[in-house]
């Protein structure tokens, strides 16, 4: 293939190949790079202008025959598309016999027209000679007529890529496609930021409706991971706080059980001693058990007041402890409440850091004790002698 059969084949891909006079201009474009680069080349040879320009000629002939041979394989093409779906006929289109083939629309019968090739130009005395452009391009090749500026070019003129098979597509500009995918990539690209902004008004949302925000700024622990717009009706604060999270601070509804101003009421067992020490913390009692059973426990007193607000219905328990030298301790927490009855072992980890732990106690029994109860502490449970700091008891009536 040569050089400017290259050419015009590459400018009809690019151009709207269907319409005869975007065909025709190519062409001419083609037979003024052919005379430019002979005038170039300085060839004066008139026998080889001429053989030149039918070379050229019967090149572009058998192009166009291709190109009119693909326009009517694409109105064979519609034409079966019609047969297939005869409701939806177009208006410009008639129906024959039986025997007769499905008459065309004119837009389909009108077939492009041969271009008008210059048969009759004598040869000059031009330079004749191969055109040996830089690559046998012809780089001023447009769908313009040749004493038109490009830039003088109207936007309909510009060149529209051909999907082979597909004269819809074949016939749609290449900027409205273009504009399809940007429009796809737009809103693509708005998807993700909704969610990444979403997903950051969330988190914000979250942080302030825990009340994580204010616990930090007050320097304080006392937050709900829940945030009470998520909390069902059965949802109870105090049987959360039951759990292992501790509080930094008790407001006036807490009653005092113990306090280490009260270390006589503490009795150690067998295995188990029981000191008095003061900290950045304040004071405290010290527990150190020996044993893991009850040889190593504690007891401290709990006034029969105190039981008698216990009676049917739940209430909590805070231990405030820390652990008793550089290495966090094991223990274990258990009631013996006179009628009452016990409230079952509860086990904790301590470390050295002053924490309250909290203890959830139900009692259903509606009979109110006369007497006092125990609190039994064991500091010993991993049997490592593990040894506490305790600050304090305080009590929450339930409801």
């Amino acid at each position: 293939m040569s050089g400017l059969e290259q050419a015009i084949r590459n400018a009809l891909e690019r151009a709207e190949r269907s319409n005869p006079e975007i065909r025709s201009r190519i062409y001419q474009s083609a037979r003024n790079a052919l005379d430019a680069g002979l005038r170039k080349q300085e060839i004066e040879d008139l026998e080889q202008v001429a053989r030149q320009r039918q070379r050229l000629e019967a090149t572009i002939r058998l192009i166009e025959d291709e190109e009119l041979e693909r326009l009517r394989s694409i109105a064979r093409l519609e034409k079966v598309i019609v047969d297939r779906e005869p409701d939806d006929l177009d208006p410009g289109m008639q129906l024959g016999s039986p025997d007769e083939p499905l008459s065309q629309p004119e837009s389909v019968r009108e077939e492009a027209p041969e271009p008008q090739v210059d048969r009759s130009a004598e040869p000059s005395a031009r330079p004749v000679g191969h055109v040996s452009g830089d690559d046998g391009s012809l780089s001023n090749l447009s769908m313009r007529r040749d004493d038109t500026p490009k830039s003088m070019l109207h936007e309909d003129e510009s060149p529209a890529w051909s999907a082979p098979g597909t004269p819809e597509a074949a016939r749609t500009p290449q900027k409205v496609r273009s504009a399809g995918r940007r429009a796809s990539s737009f809103f693509v690209a708005m998807f993700v930021y909704v969610v990444l902004f979403g997903a950051i008004g969330g988190a914000f949302w979250w942080v302030w409706a825990t009340g994580m925000l204010d616990a930090a700024l007050k320097g304080s622990g006392e937050f709900d991971l829940v945030p009470k717009e998520l909390q069902s009706e059965s949802f109870d604060p105090a049987e959360k706080k039951s759990a292992l999270d501790p509080m930094r601070g008790f407001s006036g509804e807490w009653i005092e059980v113990f306090n280490p101003k009260d270390a006589d009421s503490v009795v150690a067992r067998a295995n188990a001693e029981i000191g008095t020490t003061k900290d950045g913390d304040g004071d405290a009692v010290t527990i150190a058990s020996g044993a893991p059973d009850q040889d190593g426990d504690v007891l401290i007193d709990v006034p029969a007041s105190i039981l008698q607000d216990m009676v049917g219905r739940s209430s909590t328990l805070a231990l405030t402890v820390s652990a008793l030298g550089d290495k966090p301790a094991q223990i274990y927490v258990q009631c013996e409440f006179a009628e009452l009855g016990g409230c079952g072992r509860h086990r904790f980890t301590v470390t050295t850091d002053r924490t309250d732990n909290l203890l959830r106690v139900t009692f259903d029994r509606t009979l109110a004790p006369e007497k006092g109860g125990k609190i039994v502490i064991n500091t010993d449970l991993n049997g490592e002698g593990g040894a506490i700091k305790l600050y304090g008891i305080r009590f929450l009536p339930g409801t």
